[in-house]
Formats: C-alpha cells, sequence, structure tokens
C-alpha cells in the first residue's frame, strides 16, 4: 500500500505538471497507462488482504477467549506433576510431537526399513 502511494501521488504531480504546460496525446497515454498499473497494483493488493483475511478464519489456534476457557480447564485438570501455568507449552509439545510424528510416517513410507529373515535367531537353551 505504501508503494502504490506513492505512485499515485508521483502520478498526481505529473500529471499536474503536465496541465500546466500543454498536454499531448503521449502525455495522456501515459497518465492512462500509470493508472492502469496503479489500479492493478490495487488488485493485487486487494487480494493480499482477502488472503490474509482468509487465512485468519482457517487458522486453527483460537481466539483469546477460547484460550482463557481452556487456560479454566486445564487448571480443573492440573495436579502438583502437571500445573495449570504450563499447559500452554504442554500444548505446544503434543501438536510439535504430532507434526514429528506425520512427517515421520511420510519418511517411513518412501524409506521402510527392511530387516534380514536370512538371519537365524540362536535357540534358547541349546
Amino acid at each position: 500500500m505504501d508503494k502504490i502511494d506513492d505512485k499515485l501521488g508521483v502520478l498526481l504531480c505529473d500529471m499536474a505538471s503536465d496541465l500546466r504546460g500543454n498536454p499531448d496525446d503521449d502525455d495522456l497515454r501515459s497518465w492512462v497507462k500509470r493508472t492502469e498499473d496503479l489500479d492493478d497494483d490495487i488488485d493485487h493488493a486487494g487480494a493480499l488482504v482477502r488472503q490474509a483475511r482468509e487465512s485468519g478464519r482457517l487458522n486453527p489456534r483460537r481466539s483469546a477467549g477460547d484460550v482463557r476457557q481452556e487456560g479454566e480447564f486445564a487448571e480443573d485438570l492440573s495436579t502438583e506433576d502437571l500445573p495449570g501455568q504450563h499447559w500452554p507449552e504442554y500444548g505446544g509439545l503434543i501438536a510439535n510431537l504430532r507434526n514429528i510424528i506425520g512427517s515421520m510416517d511420510v519418511v517411513a513410507d518412501d524409506n521402510p526399513v527392511t530387516t534380514s529373515r536370512s538371519r537365524r535367531r540362536p535357540a534358547i537353551g541349546r
């Protein structure tokens, strides 16, 4: 947005300067082209804003109100071994562990561990 307003400011200054003189067709075409470029920039910025809003809506993290209700739930479940003040960290660790396990599943599928069945285990008691 900062670049857009800078470009718009320069365009308006150039138009004002050109209008003091006698603008020709090339000046007019330049204004139209620069205006169209600005329009494209505005459309792009709008798309980024829509994407950010959509990303925020689809974000799996909950709002602060939900966190407070969960923080109260965590207090109810807390013990000396798992104090309530650390439940956000516990949840983060669990989520990260889930992501690591999910990633390792992909690795394991691509590179399965195989064992040699040709080796025989010694019989017990011999």
